[in-house]
């Protein structure tokens, strides 16, 4: 074995005006540094490994790119997974886009949220769209303004039904009832008026 070693000063090894400057290891190729080690390219900086490679850090660490788009992607096969030990974050100074081919699907084992501040919608192109509580808890529809049920017009049959049923009882018990109640008038105001018509014909 050989070694090339200053005690006391910088060891460079350069092309000055033009060449590649090539290290190559038959085995492992090892560079320790006893600070930081620090890597600048004037052009692109190109890492690819035949195998696993793998970029660790002991505290807080990023990858970051001034201008441009930062891709982190899977190409033929192969999981995309990003987790947490602790909150994960994303935040866009624009929209955020979410693409699936297959299902999209959210699971939080406690409560969630979806907040917007413009007018917003819940949609399915085909199929049905089901709003539950599964094993207890109420579901609520509260509108600031009007609440509009309408289901979908038919152009060459009979018009889509809208249903509303109360809960059955079990054993001796009464089944759900259905209230329909208008708004308590103001002061001065009377109540307001329920009124059910029949489409016409």
């Amino acid at each position: 074995s050989s070694n090339v070693t200053v005690t006391g000063n910088q060891l460079q090894l350069s092309t000055i005006t033009s060449g590649e400057l090539d290290i190559t290891a038959a085995g492992l190729l090892d560079i320790n540094g006893a600070a930081n080690i620090d890597i600048d390219v004037t052009g692109s900086f190109d890492v690819l490994a035949t195998g696993v490679f793998s970029i660790d850090g002991t505290g807080a660490s990023r990858v970051t790119a001034t201008t441009g788009g930062l891709t982190l992607s899977t190409v033929t096969s192969g999981t995309l997974l990003v987790s947490a030990a602790a909150l994960l974050d994303v935040d866009a100074a624009a929209n955020i886009d979410i693409d699936v081919t297959g299902t999209f699907d959210v699971l939080a084992t406690g409560v969630f949220s979806i907040d917007g501040t413009g007018a917003s919608n819940v949609s399915t192109t085909s199929g049905a769209l089901t709003l539950s509580s599964i094993t207890s808890g109420n579901v609520t529809i509260v509108g600031a303004d009007a609440v509009t049920i309408t289901a979908g017009d038919e152009g060459a049959a009979t018009g889509n039904l809208v249903s509303i049923a109360g809960g059955a009882g079990g054993g001796a018990n009464p089944g759900g009832a259905i209230t329909l109640t208008g708004g308590t008038g103001g002061a001065t105001g009377v109540g307001g008026a329920l009124t059910i018509t029949g489409g016409t014909g």
